[in-house]
């Protein structure tokens, strides 16, 4: 699982804030930072937060719009 944070806040508050939640939170996952909007302008992407489930060989395999719970088995619609 990686992370891809976008808020519209400036990156010099904002990735230090993220770091720092998950340092808390005990999380290592790799983590993104779209400012610039490229990816959510490329996936099409309407609102926030959203899932994409991509395969080993970077095949955009599902997108899921929405909060999910992720304690929870995951069912996505393709």
């Amino acid at each position: 699982m990686i992370l891809i944070n976008y808020d519209g806040g400036a990156p010099e508050k904002t990735i230090p804030e993220v770091k720092a939640w998950l340092i808390a939170h005990n999380l290592k996952l790799e983590t993104y930072f779209d400012f610039d909007e490229k990816l959510l302008q490329e996936l099409s992407v309407s609102a926030l937060p959203f899932a994409v489930g991509v395969s080993s060989n970077r095949k955009i395999e599902w997108m899921e719009l929405g909060e999910l719970d992720w304690t929870k088995e995951v069912s996505v619609k393709n």
